[in-house]
């Protein structure tokens, strides 16, 4: 069967194909000839299309370009412009200041008040009401001042009469008569151009129009100046040229600024640290030279003392002495651990002031203990303070606590609710009493001479220890 199919397949293939007229040949090539040819047209309106489309783009583009060159004259043109009205406006106000000083000069000069056009309506005046008095005038227009309004000698009547008889809005201004020259000495010309005192020279941080200390956000005028962010929302004009102050920040100043070094406000009372201007708002929060609150305050509400830090001694000492009955290294008891108490004792080294807080919390079953140091958190590190507590009859076993202080702007409730403190159960308190009592001492120390006392030892926290 396979061979039958093989010669099938052999005599299939062996058929000539079929042989195609002359006729057929032509309309073959003329259809071929037919497609090529709408062929080319396509690609030709295509090219069309394409160079149509870039030159519409290119006409676009070079309008637009001539657009915004347009406008980058018309900004030329209306900054020239603008420029040269603030050059007229600049030039005229100083003309104008420049007739004020004029006419302040010349007001100085002479006794009387009038100048420019009313010296002219009272001279014609005068004329007017009195024609006889022009009789003998160098200047009959003038009539009798003689080109000099001042200098009226007649002795019918006096100047002021003239004056007021013509207008009394023209009543001289009083002057103080001058005094006659001293003998043998020649009267000294009055000076015109008088120096005046100075002021004195401000700080390149100084706010020109109110002339305080810049702040953190400094704004600008429409010419450029700066002033202070207080000025802004007063609304002050600019102290340089008038104009109002905008809106926009002058970011420059501001960055240089908010990274200068200044002494601390409360130099006078002690602190002579110099704080960048952006960290002063967080440095005077916590500034212990800044006013006080006595630290009862804050955990019993009852002392509403307020005062500096060199006073707080002498407030414990006569409002509160059992806050002044203990120091470092020194045996304290405390009695009665089964009940609600809390103590809070101020201790002296040197300059610096530290809290001693103990409480005892029957509702959480545990003692607390802490110290806190009067001053900032960077300086309350500075000091590690140990906690003591031992059974006088077991001198072998005690309790040892070892932290950094805490500042006293941390509210020591918040230190004892996340532990940050020694923290002993009333049950193992319970275990160091002794006659009645709880015996413990506390230390403190510089951060340097803590790391010497204590890296040996390497005590934990919260420990017993043996020793």
């Amino acid at each position: 069967m396979g061979a039958e199919q093989s010669n099938e397949r052999r005599s299939y293939n062996a058929v000539p194909p079929p042989q195609m007229s002359e006729a057929q040949v032509q309309r073959l090539l003329e259809v071929q000839r037919q497609q090529y040819e709408r062929k080319l047209e396509e690609m030709a309106a295509q090219r069309r299309r394409e160079e149509a489309f870039k030159e519409a783009e290119q006409r676009r583009q070079e309008a637009a370009k001539a657009a915004e060159q347009k406008r980058i004259e018309d900004a030329k043109i209306a900054e020239q412009r603008r420029q040269e009205a603030a050059r007229v406006a600049e030039q005229k106000r100083q003309e104008e200041a420049a007739r004020a000083a004029a006419f302040s000069i010349e007001r100085e000069r002479t006794p009387y008040s009038l100048c420019g056009n009313q010296l002219q309506q009272a001279a014609a005046a005068t004329a007017f009401l009195y024609p006889n008095l022009n009789q003998g005038s160098a200047s009959p227009n003038i009539g009798p001042f003689n080109n000099n309004p001042f200098q009226y000698r007649s002795q019918n009547e006096p100047f002021e009469h003239l004056m007021n008889t013509y207008n009394q809005g023209y009543r001289p201004a009083p002057s103080a008569p001058t005094p006659p020259p001293a003998r043998g000495r020649q009267q000294r010309p009055r000076s015109v151009s008088r120096p005046r005192n100075a002021p004195a020279e401000r700080d390149v941080l100084d706010c020109p129009t109110c002339h305080a200390k810049y702040g953190l956000r400094i704004f600008q005028c429409d010419n450029g100046h700066s002033s202070c962010d207080d000025c802004k929302n007063r609304r002050r004009p600019c102290g340089i040229c008038g104009k109002p102050l905008t809106n926009i920040r002058n970011y420059d100043i501001e960055k240089h600024v908010a990274q200068m070094k200044v002494l601390c406000p409360h130099a006078s009372e002690g602190c002579k640290l110099y704080i960048k201007i952006a960290d002063m708002e967080d440095h005077t929060k916590e500034c212990p030279f800044g006013e006080q609150k006595c630290p009862l305050t804050e955990v019993f509400g009852t002392c509403h003392w307020k005062g500096k830090l060199s006073e707080i001694s002498s407030h414990f000492d006569s409002m509160h002495p059992n806050g002044r009955q203990t120091n470092v290294d020194s045996e304290m008891q405390l009695k009665n651990i089964s009940n609600n108490s809390q103590q809070i004792h101020l201790v002296l080294l040197g300059v610096y002031n530290f809290l001693l807080h103990v409480k005892v919390s029957q509702n959480d079953g545990k003692v607390y203990m802490a110290v806190q140091l009067i001053g900032t958190k960077f300086s309350a590190q500075k000091w590690l303070y140990e906690i003591h507590v031992y059974n006088k009859s077991e001198n072998r076993r005690k309790y040892v606590f070892t932290d950094n202080c805490r500042s006293s702007n941390d509210k020591i409730e918040d230190v004892f609710k996340v532990g940050e403190c020694a923290v002993l159960p009333v049950w193992h308190a319970n275990t160091f009493v002794c006659n009645g009592a709880l015996t413990y001492k506390f230390f403190i120390k510089r951060t340097d001479e803590g790391k010497k006392f204590y890296g040996k030892n390497n005590r934990g926290r919260g420990k017993n220890q043996n020793h």
